[in-house]
């Protein structure tokens, strides 16, 4: 069943709810669409509906993004001390993106006058880190820099 949208009140915002996901592991999804407009709330819906089927598919490191990564670092109460910089520069990027070539260069652009040591603990460090995280609970594969 696709993802159907409502409105909440009168002039309300739109919400979408429904049941999606092969038999067996069916899952509930609710949740605001922020947007007042039909047109919007609908599409945005139907976006959602094809990111979820698109993690069913092909695993949720095809969809996982550095800044979910970082999101569940930080709840499991792991340090968070320079992950500030990293999430600015590669937020909306997914992890399966992010190559060992890309975080070296990531931290040469980002410190420009750092030395390899502080390169290491400031950008490579944090973001193995996040990713091996992400890795350990099954979200993605892991990286070795």
């Amino acid at each position: 069943m696709p993802l159907s949208i409502f409105r909440r009140g009168k002039n309300g915002t739109f919400y979408y709810r429904g049941t999606i996901g092969p038999a067996g592991n069916r899952r509930q999804l609710y949740g605001s669409c922020h947007t007042t407009n039909k047109d919007i709330a609908a599409r945005q819906a139907a976006e959602i509906e094809a990111k979820y089927w698109k993690g069913n598919f092909d695993g949720a490191g095809a969809i996982l993004t550095f800044a979910q990564a970082a999101g569940f670092s930080r709840a499991a109460g792991r340090s968070d001390r320079f992950l500030g910089k990293l999430e600015k520069h590669l937020g909306a990027t997914l992890v399966k993106d992010i190559t060992p070539g890309a975080v070296t260069a990531m931290a040469l652009k980002l410190y420009p006058n750092c030395t390899g040591a502080s390169l290491n603990r400031l950008v490579v460090g944090p973001v193995m880190s996040v990713i091996n995280f992400a890795a350990e609970s099954g979200l993605c594969s892991p990286i070795k820099i």
